[in-house]
């Protein structure tokens, strides 16, 4: 219980969270329907373990310990944390500039715009004239390229989707 254990107290965080979810999609949907008069489909992607991947920054380290219960010695132990803990203000922040970055990098270097809701991203697409690939996959692949290839990091492949219909931050959708 984050409230209860004071964990957020020492932090600040000057911005204001925005992160996008299904009136973004939303918009854009409306937008290429109108645009192209083609069927739309979208896509997902997830990190693996997200909190588990972003150190703490060095100025915080020493606040990264955390009593536990040891059910085997039966006693509280210390332990360090070496990753960003799961639902910390500091954790959420970091996956928050993360998120903005990759979403950056995509639009940049690849002219994709994707969608993120901390770890989760997601996409709209219609298909291509003259190209044979699915857009929404076409997409996806890009994506693991850039975080996989070039970042290092890992995707939950059973979260990964594509299609006119998803799971999409725990609702259908269906375009």
């Amino acid at each position: 219980n984050f409230k209860d254990n004071l964990v957020n107290s020492y932090a600040f965080m000057p911005e204001k969270l925005k992160y996008d979810s299904f009136p973004e999609l939303k918009e854009a949907s409306s937008h290429l329907r109108r645009e192209t008069h083609r069927p739309l489909k979208m896509g997902k992607a997830d990190f693996k373990s997200a909190f588990k991947t972003l150190p703490p920054s060095a100025d915080q380290e020493r606040l990264c310990f955390a009593l536990v219960w040891n059910p085997h010695l039966q006693k509280l132990q210390v332990i360090q944390l070496f990753t960003q803990a799961f639902g910390s203000l500091g954790g959420v922040v970091a996956w928050y500039r993360t998120a903005k970055l990759l979403q950056k990098v995509m639009l940049e270097l690849f002219d994709i715009v994707v969608f993120a809701y901390v770890d989760d991203f997601f996409w709209v697409m219609t298909d291509m004239p003259n190209v044979e690939q699915d857009a929404s996959k076409y997409v996806l692949e890009v994506f693991k390229e850039v975080v996989t290839g070039l970042l290092g990091w890992d995707l939950d492949p059973k979260k990964e989707a594509t299609g006119a219909e998803i799971q999409l931050l725990g609702l259908q959708v269906r375009m």
